[in-house]
């Protein structure tokens, strides 16, 4: 450990205690459901296991690859970090364990039907030929900037005019992952499977191209869950086989990005897991606050979400947005140039914090809670199990990120776009049928 105090390092355990066991809470209640394998044991794992429960106990060692220069500056403010994430972790237990007693209804439509619907849009062929043939466009237009495969993100970081688009092409094709995993297994006939197989292995190139290894990851997890629900499998035996791969996975996807030789010494992983930059973190937390400034109190005020939710308008039409953008924001805090760094990955409630201080951590941990319960749980209770589960992943793509890491939001609004289209379509499809129906009557 660091140079931090026993109170310190007291408060810290405890944050990680408390994480530990609604962790524990979350996944034996997925569990139930009928598999490991959810959305919500996926959003828990990756937001609050490994950043807290895992990286937790090294949060303070001088040993740390990217913070060497500034590990004092996270040691002064473990503790504030500690109560603060103990704080929110409460409020995202609360959240999930209201959303499991209580369900929505708008109007007529129950929770499942409205998922079923959702799903069932999202799942149509009309979406699946519209969101490859938007990546393969968007591809091709990187490609022919110069962009290599693998290091999109990268390239994009140091080419900003193209960012916006190489960002909704990794969102497209991991949405298109998704939808070919389920597509592909409930087809039939083998011609349907060798199609989906097709859509979905270049859908996962595509994601790969991007250099996101969450952009990969995700989609599969969501794969997975829905043959784990059609089959009625438990999924531990695919967790045996993930888990290692997607460490190997993402150490690929490093060498692929240039951040180190393609290896796969297991000290190195570790090293990387621990004291790397591989999760939203713990440690960023503590840093951002530890460079904030004595008088702090919630300064931008929802600014920087607004900014985020108005990412559709371009920046020369609305010149704040740049100013208030969190990705922009939160390396400035922490002494980076904006435009080359990929912005700071802290735990969910950390930019409506910085917004709305205490309020803003309450709304948006119980938030968060709720929306990993109500995307997992209707993929259980209908009859068809493979829509509801892609509406839990579109939804959580949109107020998932609300609450949780905005700077995400712009970069689905192409896959926004696309639903709300065929919406419309479908709609006005119906009303004219309905009036051709009224006529022959």
């Amino acid at each position: 450990m660091g140079t931090n105090s026993p109170n310190d390092t007291t408060l810290l355990y405890l944050a990680i205690f408390l994480h530990a066991v609604v962790c524990f809470y979350i996944f034996m209640s997925e569990r139930r459901t009928g598999s490991w394998i959810t959305l919500g044991n996926f959003y828990v794992f990756k937001a609050l296991f490994m950043p807290v429960v895992v990286v937790g106990f090294v949060a303070c060692s001088d040993s740390q690859e990217i913070l060497p220069k500034h590990i004092q500056t996270v040691q002064s403010a473990i503790g504030d970090a500690s109560i603060l994430s103990s704080a929110a972790v409460l409020c995202i237990a609360f959240g999930y364990c209201i959303a499991s007693k209580f369900t929505f209804r708008t109007g007529k439509a129950s929770e499942r039907q409205w998922f079923h619907y959702i799903g069932s849009v999202l799942c149509s062929n009309a979406f699946a030929i519209s969101a490859i043939v938007l990546v393969a466009f968007f591809m091709a237009i990187a490609l022919s900037k110069g962009a290599p495969f693998g290091t999109f993100r990268k390239f994009a970081q140091q080419n900003q005019e193209i960012r916006p688009l190489l960002k909704s092409m990794t969102a497209l094709a991991s949405m298109g992952i998704a939808i070919g995993c389920v597509r592909l297994e409930g087809s039939k006939r083998s011609s349907s499977r060798f199609a989906w197989f097709s859509y979905t292995t270049f859908m996962l190139l595509a994601a790969i191209s991007s250099g996101t290894r969450t952009a990969v990851l995700m989609p599969i997890i969501v794969g997975l869950s829905a043959i784990c629900q059609r089959r009625k499998l438990g999924g531990l035996q695919f967790l045996v086989v993930l888990l290692p791969l997607a460490m190997i996975g993402g150490v690929a996807m490093s060498s692929f990005r240039g951040e180190r030789d393609l290896g796969l010494d297991i000290q190195e992983i570790n090293s990387k897991i621990l004291y790397g930059e591989n999760f939203p973190d713990f440690r960023n937390l503590a840093w951002l606050l530890g460079n904030l400034e004595s008088d702090f109190d919630s300064q931008y005020g929802g600014l920087t979400i607004l900014s985020s939710v108005l990412g559709f308008v371009p920046s020369s039409v609305m010149p704040w947005r740049d100013q208030f953008a969190w990705g922009n924001i939160g390396p400035e805090i922490l002494g980076f140039d904006p435009k080359s760094h990929p912005g700071v990955r802290a735990l969910p409630f950390t930019e409506w914090y910085y917004n709305f201080s205490i309020p803003g951590l309450v709304l948006s941990s119980f938030a968060f809670g709720y929306l990993i319960k109500i995307c997992s749980t209707p993929s259980y209770t209908h009859h068809d199990r493979d829509r509801p589960i892609i509406a839990g992943f579109f939804i959580f793509l949109f107020f998932g990120y609300l609450v949780s890491n905005t700077p995400n939001i712009a970069a689905c609004y192409p896959i926004y776009a696309l639903f709300i289209s065929i919406c419309l379509v479908k709609a006005i499809a119906g009303m004219s049928n309905r009036r051709k129906l009224t006529y022959s009557k």
